[in-house]
Parts: structure tokens; sequence; C-alpha cells
């Protein structure tokens, strides 16, 4: 083991009746929510102190954060579209170029062998149904899936909050609905050739406590492999992102091409290579801007007895900033068949984008900004104490340069030097009919040149998730969050412990029930100073397959 990671299955994902990408992330360790209001209005997260922009989000490995202002918005993808998620800490500029510094969250859309048509009803008036539909041939296999939600919402604004400039509070509720249209097809060509496409196209509407918003996502992958040799195989992807939001239309698009080469070797083990090309715009009545992007890495893993090591390395030339070389090692060492330990070190890069730079429609951009870089060290080890049990332990620092924030007047610059450090705890295993997971973060988020704490960031977070199955076709369990007070534009939001419950029932072979109570204690609290998260709240789901 080389890396400090998190894998969440769709198996995790339909035990625990999660119903969207942030109630997946949710337990997942060094991740910190921050939606700003209900479940459809745009939502970020923090990972090991960095922000939602310096989170590479992979979509079928589509770089899925827009060209605005740097990040995915993770309110766009519901649980019914995902099949997996990987989550990465850590920086991997030098693998995977800008925007990879605090980590990287890879998702895999659901690629199904079996039809079924799924529904979820409940608090706020949701009510949400997809469709999922497959075709497998002996050489192609072909799919689509079609979903809707509609939410009355709740009224997202806190009447208490008195910041100037952030928003109106008004009394009512902040709804909004989401349209989807996935489309998935592989075919082998023969033996060594085949080709892989996959598009995902999302229309929401989403309203805020202040206005609402309109917007359109599309995300388009189309690969080619080639297998030369047993030994040696090459890949080429074309990748697409579009993205259109607000009433001012602010379409970004990303376009590019990666040409990727892996090698298998005898004596130094895989290499991988690859060259990349890419190029974004930013569109709006007050900007329109293009950037350029060229890249070329170089990755090599192997294994020698009980040692294991990565190298990269990634040349990246960037129309605006020129030459960015990243790089990075780590290292593992298996102690014993159940201890192993493994530490690294990198550097990393992120390019502001065009907004940040040139969108003077709301008066932050800075054309003055520099790239954010910084240089990290972790170590790890992870125990495997019993059958089916383990605890893992992650120390990290990460010194930052130029970490991009707002400042005064709201306004984007630069922070001189910045401190992100802290110790991961994660315990998992299954006992018989139980399961648990535990995570614990203890952290450091700290902006040197003032010894303030970076806005958002929970010094202290707790999360816990514990279920029983009943019998073969029925399992009940619990979720626990808790993080201490952290501060925020306006003021602090206070710390909070919540808990939530879940069941899910196998009826017969082709139908699953499931509820999912969210927010059991009632708890009134934010993670975005001015909006209120959800009261205690109830849904039903039923997923029929055939």
């Amino acid at each position: 083991r080389l890396d400090a990671a998190t894998v969440i299955t769709r198996a995790d994902i339909e035990r625990q009746q999660a119903a969207t990408l942030a109630d997946i992330l949710r337990n997942a360790t060094g991740i910190a929510i921050a939606p700003n209001g209900g479940s459809l209005t745009s939502t970020g997260v923090f990972l090991r102190g960095f922000a939602a922009k310096q989170i590479l989000v992979l979509i079928d490995g589509v770089r899925a954060n827009d060209s605005n202002v740097g990040q995915f918005d993770f309110s766009l993808l519901r649980a019914d579209d995902i099949e997996r998620v990987e989550v990465v800490r850590g920086g991997y500029s030098s693998q995977y170029g800008s925007d990879a510094m605090g980590g990287v969250i890879q998702i895999f859309t659901r690629r199904g062998n079996q039809n079924s048509i799924s529904v979820r009803a409940g608090s706020y008036g949701t009510l949400e149904s997809t469709v999922n539909l497959s075709h497998s041939g002996n050489s192609t296999k072909l799919g689509a899936s079609f979903g809707q939600l509609d939410t009355q919402g709740f009224d997202a604004g806190n009447e208490n909050f008195q910041a100037a400039n952030f928003f109106v509070n008004s009394p009512d509720k902040d709804g909004g609905r989401q349209r989807t249209a996935r489309l998935f097809a592989s075919h082998e060509i023969n033996a060594t050739n085949s080709i892989d496409a996959s598009a995902i196209f999302k229309e929401q509407h989403a309203e805020y406590d202040d206005g609402e918003t309109d917007g359109n996502l599309s995300i388009v992958n189309l690969a080619y492999e080639t297998e030369l040799s047993k030994d040696y195989k090459q890949r080429k992807t074309f990748l697409s992102n579009q993205n259109s939001w607000g009433a001012s239309k602010i379409n970004t698009l990303r376009n590019s091409i990666d040409w990727l080469h892996t090698v298998k070797t005898g004596a130094i083990g895989t290499v991988t290579g690859g060259l990349n090309a890419s190029y974004e715009k930013t569109q709006a009545p007050s900007i329109n801007r293009s950037l350029n992007d060229h890249a070329a890495y170089l990755i090599n893993e192997h294994r020698v007895g009980d040692v294991s090591y990565r190298l990269s390395g990634r040349y990246e030339n960037h129309e605006q900033w020129g030459v960015q070389n990243t790089g990075a090692v780590r290292v593992g060492y298996a102690v014993s068949e159940a201890i192993d330990i493994y530490a690294g070190y990198g550097t990393n890069f992120r390019a502001p984008t065009a907004a940040e730079l040139f969108d003077d429609s709301f008066a932050s951009n800075n054309p003055n900004l520099k790239p954010e870089t910084s240089r990290q060290h972790d170590i790890g080890a992870v125990w495997r104490y019993l059958p089916n049990h383990k605890v893992s332990v992650n120390i990290y620092r990460t010194d930052v340069q130029d970490l991009i924030n707002f400042g005064p007047g709201f306004k984007l610059a630069n922070t001189k030097s910045a401190t992100l450090e802290g110790v991961e705890l994660d315990l998992s295993g299954k006992q018989g009919r139980v399961g648990y997971s535990v995570g614990v973060v203890r952290a450091r988020n700290v902006d040197e040149s003032t010894g303030a704490e970076l806005i958002r960031r929970p010094r202290l977070q707790l999360n816990a998730d514990v279920n029983y199955a009943v019998s073969d076709t029925v399992s009940i369990g619990t979720q626990h969050l808790s993080r201490n007070k952290t501060d925020d534009f306006g003021g602090k939001n206070d710390g909070f412990a919540t808990f939530n419950a879940y069941a899910q029932w196998q009826v017969m072979k082709q139908l699953d029930l499931g509820l999912r109570l969210d927010n059991l204690t009632d708890k009134d609290y934010e993670l975005v100073k001015g909006y209120r998260t959800a009261d205690r709240s109830a849904y039903v789901t039923a997923n029929y397959r055939f």
C-alpha cells in the first residue's frame, strides 16, 4: 500500500440509502462537506484543508472541475448515477497536473448488467425516479439511464445572519429540480483493440435564499485502447467537460486529449508515460477568455520483495504561467503480513482560472494572482490486527505558498504562506453480522502570515457508521457526524453532532425497499454561515430489477 485512500462501493451506497454525492462522501475520512442550503444548491468539500477548487474530481476519467471557479459542484451527481467512489488524500499534481493539490476524488458511473427502475420519495416534497437500461452482446455493451428529481426544499436562509452583500433573507422554500441522461457503450473490436464511450448530461434548477440559478453539465469520454503485446498497452482518450450556469449564462468548456502508454518490465516494474493537451474557455458577458495547457508525465511503480515504490514527474506548459514542474516519491514497506507502512513527499501546483484572473462581474477577480504551490510530506501505517478488521493512521503536513483566498473587500488574493497539517485515524471491520467504520481527523489549517484559521475547515471531526445484518435480506444501520466550531465569513459556525439511520429490505429477488432518516435529533446547525441544513427528514426508496 502506498496511498491514504477510501473506496466506497455500490453496495455501501445502497446499504446506507445515500441519495446524493454529499451523502456518499460524508463518511469518508478527511472530507468536510459545505452545502449552501439544500441538496441541489452549490456544494463544496474540503479535504486535508484544501478547498474544492484544489481537489481534482474525475468522472469516468474526465476532469470535472469547471474552468470558471475551478471546482466541481458536488450537488450535480446523485447516488443513482454512481457505481463507485475512490478518494485519495494528498497532493497528486505530478500525476494529474493542476487542481490535484489536496487529493483526487474519482467517480465511476453505473454500468449495470440489469435493467432497473428506482423511486425515492420523502420530506420537503421530494420525488426522484431513475430508469437504468442495458444490453450486452458477445463483444458489445450498451446502456442508458434517465432520471428526474423534484423537491420543494426548505427555507435555507438564516434570518439572524446579518452580513452585508451576501444575500437577502426571504422566508420561502428553496427547492429545485434536476434532469439526467447517461449513456455508455463499449466494444471489443478484436483481441487487442477496444473502444469505450460514455456521456452524462445534467439540467438543474436550484433556488437559493437570495435567488435562483439554472445550469447544465455535459461530460463526454471517448477512449481507444490497443494492446500491442502482453506487456505494452496504449490508450488514446478524448475528454470534454462543458458547463453553463446562472442567469448571465457563464459558459465553460474544457476539451483535452490524452495519449497514455503502459509498459510492464521485469527490471523496474510498470512504467506509465503520457502526453496531454487541453483547451479551456470561459465565456460570459463579463469575460471571454481561453487558456491552453500541454503536459508530459512519467510514472514508475515497482515492488522488490517487501518494498514497493512509485516515482512520478510531470512537465506542464501553461499558456499563462509557463513551465510548471512537479514530482513525487512514495515508498511502502510490508513489515509483516498484518502491517504495512508508507511515506511520501511531493510538490504540487494549481493555476488560477481565467475567471479568477479576469472576470470582474463580482469585483473579486485579480489579474495579479500567482499560481498556488505546495510541498507535502506524509507517513502512514495499516495494521490488520484481526481477520476482517484493520486500523490505519496517517500523519501529514503541507506547506502552501500563494494559496488563493478572499482578501479585503472580498477580492481574491494570494496568501503568502499557509500550513495544513493533521492526523487521520481510520478503523473498519466486520464481525459476524456487524460492520463498522470510524474516522477521526485532528487538523490545523492556518494562514501563517496572520495566524488565523482558514474558514470552514474543522479542527476536529468524527464520522462513524455501524450496520447490522438482521437476516440475509434485511439490514439496518446508523451514522454519526460531529465536528468543532469553524470560522466563516461573518462569524463562526457552531460545533454539532448529528445522527442518521437507514434500513434495507430485499423483499424478493427483483425488489428492494429502503428507508433513510436524517438528522434524527432535529439538530439546528450550519455548515456554511447563513445557510441552514435540513431538519429531521425521512425518505423511502424502492428499486425493481427486470
